[in-house]
């Protein structure tokens, strides 16, 4: 019989989504992965609920809700208030956790959500069941929210490249290094496959002869591409926009009703699982600061640009500063930015070059290969 793994993960947010899918397609072969949304094991302590009545559930419709409208300055206020809130109640969520691994017969427990982590290792521990946490956020503060010290051995967290600013995020969790494993970002198998830029563009009937701008905020899609679309257009050299809009369609419209000069082409691309072949198209993106972004970007030997012009959410601060230090890339800052910053860029090819080597010499790891072998190692320990 296979060995049952339980993912608990999140509707609301790409990395949940992204990282539960990508352990399912690694591990089912070979264990029995199911996933479950963590505040469903947790709807009688779900605080927004009991505001608003039932009207949203904290990880999925209120999250995209927000996200959706840029409300990040309320996301960040809603972080610091669950994070508070799951502090006041930990003995209760221990309790509701240690309950359900027990009743589910878990043999392991993989997490891919912030916030929770500390009560879910004080579960795990009380039930003798193995854990991993598999962060979706390049920065892994929010993920050791309450472990300070661990004493609990079977236990691991991932951490998705090799580098002293990302373990640094790690550090206050007390986990020694044994309990952390390098595995790459939990990206589904698509973005670590070689692609021909030149067959692609012609099964896409994308340009040749322009540079490619790759622009996207997000899976759900942003209004904000209206904004950064309306300055692009007042570049006076020639480039071809793949315009990302998502679960948004009521963008495309509006896109079709903006006035572009002859040499500013574009591709509207609505909801799709081939992202990463628009990607491999383009020479640099224009992108929200999620980490999922970031890591497909990484991946793709992308240079990225990150939107900046308004509130950035507390999560993905670090990777403005982690593409900075990297030379993978800038953020824009203001919206009477956007007209200089991609000139220059395009101006001056060597500069989206120089990002590009950056991005092809830095190590990454396969998570598909990697995350079996953690997997393994902690069951058998």
């Amino acid at each position: 019989m296979k060995k049952k793994i339980i993912v608990l993960s999140s509707s609301g947010g790409a990395g949940h989504v992204t990282a539960t899918q990508a352990l399912k397609d690694c591990l089912s072969g070979a264990y029995d992965v199911t996933s479950i949304d963590f505040m469903h094991v947790l709807h009688d302590i779900d605080l927004v609920k009991k505001i608003t009545r039932g009207g949203l559930e904290a990880e999925q419709v209120f999250y995209n809700y927000c996200l959706k409208r840029r409300w990040f300055a309320v996301l960040n206020i809603v972080y610091q208030i669950g994070t508070w809130y799951f502090a006041l109640r930990r003995k209760k969520i221990t309790a509701i956790f240690k309950k359900y691994i027990i009743d589910q017969k878990a043999d392991l427990i993989i997490s891919v959500v912030p916030i929770i982590n500390g009560a879910l290792a004080d579960a795990a521990q009380m039930a003798d069941v193995p854990l991993i946490i598999v962060p979706t956020d390049l920065n892994a503060k929010s993920f050791i929210n309450g472990m300070h010290k661990t004493s609990y051995n079977k236990i691991c967290m991932t951490q998705a490249f090799d580098d002293a600013d990302v373990a640094n995020s790690i550090k206050p969790s007390g986990l020694i290094s044994a309990q952390i494993a390098t595995t790459g970002f939990p990206l589904r198998k698509q973005f670590f496959n070689t692609k021909e830029k030149n067959e692609l563009k012609d099964s896409y009937a994308i340009p040749k002869n322009k540079p490619i701008i790759f622009l996207m905020m997000g899976g759900q899609g942003s209004s904000t591409i209206i904004t950064f679309l309306n300055e692009l257009s007042k570049i006076a050299s020639p480039f071809h926009i793949i315009v990302c809009i998502g679960k948004f369609e009521q963008l495309r419209l509006k896109i079709e009703s903006l006035s572009f000069p002859a040499h500013i082409t574009y591709t509207i691309v609505g909801f799709t699982s081939h992202i990463d072949d628009y990607m491999a198209m383009s020479d640099f993106a224009i992108t929200k600061s999620g980490s999922v972004s970031v890591s497909e970007s990484i991946y793709m030997n992308l240079p990225m640009f990150f939107d900046a012009t308004g509130t950035i959410l507390t999560w993905e601060r670090f990777n403005h500063a982690f593409i900075k230090s990297h030379g993978f890339g800038q953020s824009i800052t203001s919206v009477k930015c956007i007209k200089q910053v991609i000139e220059n860029v395009l101006a001056q090819p060597s500069v989206y070059q120089a990002m590009h080597e950056n991005l092809a010499q830095f190590p990454k790891k396969i998570f598909c290969d990697e995350i079996p072998v953690v997997v393994k190692n902690l069951l058998n320990s």
